[in-house]
């Protein structure tokens, strides 16, 4: 757990922590339910602080990649099975210790003073750092201890043997080098030509990917972190400094940490946008009471309309966590305060469009006839590159045969299973053929992304037994985890099975919310 879960929380700054409340004003609907567990009904508020602790989890364990992580994660799903886990280890009787608990938080660096553990360092870094509670803190804690006690029991045993190890570092690490002609399906593009008919035909038997998405308009207060506004005394960086001189390491000598005269400026510029986004949070916060009291109307308020926007489309000037907690609302409803990048924000729904089908191809004639071009083209690339293929089995020479199609073969160099090739990128389609030639079978075509390839092998390289030797701990652990995580993954669907587990919610990439 203690691997999972640390990285230096310093790192971490406020501005990462992009999440909603789940607090509404104005007509809030009856409880709703995220799902079953176990024959227990679901909060869909449950479930929306189950993700509020994954996100909170996936910033300690990424710190300041978290943003170009993100995309690769689906915290969604994540905070789903730690629910099902909770409930299963409940059921199990599976408990965390206080000492347990005590003895996790106490490891933390980021709440060290003077190399030990601080209780001001560890509230001051709680609040600033990821703005919650030492409860909450706890609570979240105590959970993720008791899902990891529940995993490790469920793996206990597992075992990589020498010859998996070997069969794994040669799978990995085995090259082949290949030399290709690439069929671009945009080459092709002018040599088609779309008829209303064909678009009709292609309109009727793929309707739905012409679909229109849904769209939502909205209004909303924005409350702007003014940090030239703000004073910062002497005082409160000297107090700053000591509590946080480590962080101040000098770049020529990491056992070096700089004098607060080197970094006061630094320290002051930090101080003055954490207090500026306190003042701004506050403000947003005593609105939502005035709303909430009724002391105040939103028709009163000087605020932003918008067109109608869709999810997942970037809107200019505004971070899309607004446009998902948008989504999110019942019209006329108000959200809680949704905290960006940039600031805070107080939306309310005005109105929504649902999704819809086009009724027949003239109202989406550009678009159909765009994708039937697309298609046509890759067809005839596709086309090409038999022929090609053909004439190479034939002639054997993929230099000859690529003068023939006025083209170059190119070369890929070597490469491994996991390895980037130039110029085609990941392209594993491509990969598995490559890795399927030999010399009594050299060649093959394969699809890329950008059209169709014809390969011809030229050698291949193994594995070095110095390089194993040197990586065999790091590949032992690697290999370990994807055999856990294998484990764990059959596992949880017998869980879902066993325990009736039913979701009344999509989850997934596309259903990002914070």
């Amino acid at each position: 757990m203690r691997g999972i879960l640390w990285i230096t929380i310093a790192m971490v700054i406020p501005s990462f922590v992009i999440f909603y409340g789940y607090r509404r004003i104005h007509g809030s609907p009856a409880q709703q339910f995220a799902g079953e567990i176990y024959g227990r009904k679901i909060p869909l508020h449950g479930y929306r602080e189950s993700l509020r602790w994954t996100q909170t989890m996936a910033l300690m364990r990424y710190g300041n990649r978290f943003k170009e992580i993100e995309k690769f994660l689906n915290l969604e799903q994540e905070a789903w099975q730690n629910l099902v886990l909770l409930e299963y280890a409940g059921l199990k009787d599976l408990t965390v210790t206080d000492y347990e608990l005590i003895s996790l938080i106490k490891s933390f660096p980021a709440f060290h003073k003077d190399g030990k553990f601080d209780t001001d360092t560890y509230q001051r870094t709680l609040r600033y750092a990821f703005g919650m509670t030492p409860d909450y803190f706890e609570s979240g804690i105590r959970n993720s201890l008791c899902i990891s006690k529940l995993k490790d029991a469920i793996t206990d045993g597992v075992k990589i043997t020498d010859q998996e190890l070997r069969q794994y570092h040669r799978y990995m690490n085995e090259k082949v080098r290949a030399k290709y002609i690439l069929f671009a399906s945009s080459d092709f593009l002018k040599e088609v030509n779309v008829t209303d008919q064909q678009i009709r035909d292609y309109f009727d038997g793929h309707r739905d990917e012409f679909r229109e998405p849904e769209k939502v308009k909205m209004e909303y207060v924005f409350f702007q972190p003014k940090p030239g506004d703000i004073h910062v005394s002497k005082a409160e960086i000297e107090h700053y400094y000591a509590g946080n001189s480590k962080r101040f390491k000098d770049s020529e000598d990491e056992n070096k940490v700089l004098p607060i005269e080197k970094v006061r400026d630094k320290i002051l510029q930090e101080l003055k946008m954490r207090k500026a986004r306190e003042k701004a949070e506050e403000e947003g916060e005593y609105l939502l009471s005035l709303l909430e009291e009724g002391m105040k109307d939103w028709n009163e308020l000087d605020v932003t309309h918008t067109d109608f926007l869709e999810k997942n489309v970037r809107a200019e000037g505004l971070p899309s966590a607004c446009i998902e907690a948008a989504f999110s609302l019942e019209i006329g409803e108000i959200s809680d305060l949704t905290q960006t990048e940039n600031g805070f924000f107080v939306i309310k729904l005005v109105s929504r469009k649902a999704s819809r089908l086009p009724t027949n191809h003239r109202q989406a004639a550009d678009r159909v006839a765009e994708k039937v071009r697309q298609t046509e083209a890759e067809k005839l690339a596709q086309s090409r590159t038999e022929k090609c293929l053909t004439r190479l089995k034939e002639k054997k020479n993929i230099a000859a045969v690529a003068r023939e199609y006025s083209k170059q073969a190119a070369d890929t160099g070597f490469f491994t299973r996991p390895g980037y090739i130039e110029n085609l990128g990941i392209a594993p389609e491509f990969r598995r053929a490559a890795f399927s030639l030999t010399k009594s079978n050299p060649f093959a075509s394969a699809p890329v992304t950008s059209g169709f390839c014809i390969l011809a092998f030229e050698e291949r390289g193994s594995s070095d037994e110095d390089a194993f030797k040197k990586e065999e701990e790091k590949l032992r652990a690697i290999l370990l985890a994807e055999k856990k995580q294998n484990i764990l993954t059959d596992s949880f669907r017998l869980l879902e099975k066993e325990g009736h587990v039913s979701l009344h919610m999509p989850i997934g990439k596309n259903q990002k919310k914070r």
